[in-house]
């Protein structure tokens, strides 16, 4: 076993974290049902990224982030951009981006801290935090001090951050004028951060085997000129299919999409299944790629068996698991269930799942 395994060195961050869930949770139990109810009610929204509950224990936990007077933009510093090659999105280092996803629009007062970051960065070889940020529920510029912190910590962990808008209890729709003003506020904020990516909107859109319609087309286009106005460098996701597309429809729909720069742009898409399966990606893969446009998996589905991550490895594609954080903060876990799974990958830094020197593999 390797010293990133070791159960002991793990324990003291993971009990730290589980101190402070047990802090938020006593204090949730003070909290009076106006404070919870916003959260209760997401309950009954079907499973979403951006839309699902947090663990029952955090219901009305206040933010740990306490908001300051005006807070001026982070400097400029970070891991260097990440690129398109050979219709795959890759880092500074060549590996891909692997991660997990968690709505902070939902559910903004998680615990993240410096030890949070470091483990997920050092130990359990990921290179990349996903974070739904707001939603057409929420006004627009309101977790401004948390993206503030989130692009910090990820920072100073050497992680990259991609800061989305969520669908909330809204899937399969938009709202473009919040859309403006989210990233009117945020695109311009981290522009000169290396290390952040933008995610347009998820799920704007719930089809995943048809075109899609001209009007949520035309607020994809209007919204990345936006965007790329702002932060002219910053990698942009589009589309976030809420399934795996079929690949006659995602070609159908990148070719009414015009005027997007793919060499620094990627078409995400959850990995639910649903519409298809994971038997159509050998097909929509390589399609998109001779097309020079490369996919990311914005979120594994959290019920779904980690043997799909072998298969997502073998497609080359980065991917954002829904499960750790969103739906258990056991992390001691992690390791041990992909290895039972059999899922290993080249980390950007440490020695797992594999050391990080001299592996070559991205």
């Amino acid at each position: 076993m390797t010293p990133s395994r070791d159960e002991p060195r793990l324990a003291p961050r993971i009990m730290r974290l589980g101190q402070a869930i047990l802090a938020l949770a006593a204090h949730a139990g003070a909290c009076n049902d106006n404070l919870i109810r916003p959260i209760t009610e997401l309950d009954t929204v079907p499973y979403a990224p951006s839309a699902a509950p947090p663990p029952s224990s955090f219901a009305g936990a206040p933010s740990r982030l306490e908001p300051e007077p005006d807070p001026a933009p982070p400097s400029a510093t970070g891991r260097g951009r990440v690129r398109v090659e050979g219709g795959k999105l890759l880092t500074d280092r060549g590996s891909r981006l692997r991660g997990v996803t968690f709505g902070v629009d939902v559910y903004p007062g998680f615990p993240f801290d410096s030890a949070l970051f470091q483990t997920l960065s050092r130990e359990l070889g990921l290179n990349a935090f996903h974070v739904y940020l707001e939603n057409a529920q929420i006004q627009p510029g309101a977790r401004l001090v948390e993206a503030d912190a989130l692009v910090e910590l990820t920072e100073r962990a050497g992680m990259y951050l991609v800061i989305g808008y969520g669908g909330g209890s809204a899937m399969g729709s938009f709202d473009l004028e919040r859309l403006r003003a989210f990233w009117s506020e945020y695109a311009p904020r981290y522009a000169a951060k290396t290390h952040v990516l933008y995610e347009l909107q998820n799920a704007p859109e719930l089809g995943c085997d048809a075109v899609w319609s001209d009007a949520t087309l035309s607020m994809e286009r209007e919204v990345y000129t936006l965007i790329r106005a702002a932060a002219p460098e910053s990698h942009v996701l589009l589309l976030s299919y809420a399934g795996i597309p079929t690949t006659t429809a995602s070609e159908a729909t990148l070719d009414a999409l015009t005027g997007i720069d793919w060499s620094n742009a990627a078409l995400a898409f959850q990995a639910v299944e649903g519409c298809t399966t994971l038997d159509e990606l050998p097909e929509l893969v390589p399609a998109l790629r001779a097309r020079g446009v490369a996919p990311i998996i914005s979120s594994i589905d959290a019920a779904a068996p980690l043997a799909n991550v072998a298969l997502f490895e073998q497609s080359e594609l980065g991917w954002f698991n829904f499960n750790w954080l969103a739906r258990t903060q056991n992390l001691a876990d992690f390791a041990p269930s992909h290895e039972a799974a059999g899922v290993s990958w080249c980390p950007d830094f440490g020695s797992w799942p594999e050391p990080a020197e001299p592996c070559q593999i991205p």
